[in-house]
C-alpha cells in the first residue's frame, strides 16, 4: 500500500493552514472573528491527529498483509518441491512392491492413483486450496505406503504445516488490514469535513474584517483535483505523478470531490 496522493495533501493543508491561521488571528480587529479564526485552528488540529494515526496504521498493517503473502507464496514453492520428491518416492516404491509377487499388483496401483493422482507438473498448476487438499491426501497415502519417517513423507509433512500456518496467518492480517482500512475511510473523511468546515469559518471571520484572503490560507478541496492550474495558493503539492493515485492491494473508495460552491 502507498499513501495516496489525496491523504498526504490533506495532511499537509490541513497542518499548514492551522499554523498560519495563528498569526492571522492575533492580528484580526474583531473579537469575534478571532474567536472563529481561533476556533478553526482548534478544529484542524483535532482531526489532524486521529487521520494522522489512521492513515500510519493503515500502512503498516497493509505491509503486514503484503509480507505475509509472500510468506505463503515461499510456503507453497515448498509444497510443490516437496509434493515432487514425495511422488517420486511414491513411484519408486510401487514399483519396487510390483516385484513382490505376494503382493496384489491392481490394488497398489488404485491405492496409488487414489493417494497422488495429479503429477507434479499437473499439480504445481492447482490453486492454492486444491493444492493443499491434495497434499493432504497424499500424506494420509504416503504415512501409510511409505512410512511417517521416512525423510521424503517428514519434508512433506512439513511444507503442509508451513502452508498452512502461513495461510492462516495471511488470513488474519488480511482481516486487519481491511478493518483499519475502514478507519481510515472514517478518518479521512472526518478530516475532510473539518476541513471544509474550517474553511468556511474562515471565510466567514475574515469577511468581517474585509479580508478575502482565504485562497491564500486554506485552498478549496477541489484544487486538488485540478492538474497544470496556477492555484492561488503557495499551499498546493506540485506532484508529477497521475492526480489520482491510488492504494495497490486494496479497493479504495476515492474522496468526494467538494464544489467550491457548496464550500462559499
Amino acid at each position: 500500500m502507498s499513501e495516496t496522493k489525496f491523504d498526504a495533501t490533506l495532511q499537509s493543508w490541513m497542518e499548514r493552514g492551522a499554523t498560519r491561521l495563528g498569526p492571522v488571528a492575533a492580528k484580526v480587529d474583531d473579537e469575534y472573528a478571532r474567536r472563529v479564526l481561533e476556533l478553526s485552528v482548534a478544529l484542524l488540529l483535532a482531526r489532524l491527529g486521529p487521520y494522522r494515526l489512521a492513515v500510519a496504521r493503515a500502512l503498516e498493517e497493509n505491509e503486514k498483509a503484503a509480507r505475509a503473502a509472500e510468506d505463503v507464496a515461499r510456503a507453497e514453492a515448498e509444497v510443490k518441491s516437496s509434493y515432487g520428491r514425495l511422488y517420486a518416492t511414491a513411484q519408486a516404491a510401487y514399483y519396487s512392491a510390483r516385484a513382490d509377487q505376494t503382493q496384489d499388483d491392481e490394488l497398489l496401483k488404485r491405492r496409488l492413483a487414489r493417494g497422488m493422482s495429479r503429477t507434479p507438473s499437473v499439480f504445481n498448476k492447482l490453486g492454492i486450496d486444491r493444492m493443499r487438499s491434495m497434499m493432504s491426501t497424499a500424506l494420509r497415502y504416503a504415512e501409510g505406503a511409505l512410512g511417517v519417517d521416512l525423510p521424503a513423507v517428514v519434508e512433506a509433512q512439513q511444507a503442509f504445516d508451513d502452508l498452512s500456518a502461513a495461510l492462516d496467518a495471511a488470513d488474519n492480517q488480511k482481516a486487519r488490514a481491511v478493518h483499519t482500512m475502514q478507519k481510515l475511510f472514517q478518518a479521512r473523511e472526518q478530516a475532510k469535513s473539518a476541513y471544509i468546515a474550517a474553511r468556511q469559518f474562515v471565510d466567514g471571520a475574515l469577511s468581517l474584517d474585509s479580508d478575502r484572503s482565504i485562497a491564500q490560507l486554506m485552498p478549496a478541496i477541489s484544487d486538488m483535483y485540478m492538474t497544470r492550474q496556477g492555484s492561488s495558493s503557495e499551499l498546493a503539492v506540485e506532484e508529477t505523478q497521475d492526480e489520482a493515485e491510488v492504494v495497490t492491494g486494496d479497493p479504495v473508495v476515492g474522496p468526494v470531490v467538494v464544489d467550491d460552491t457548496a464550500e462559499a
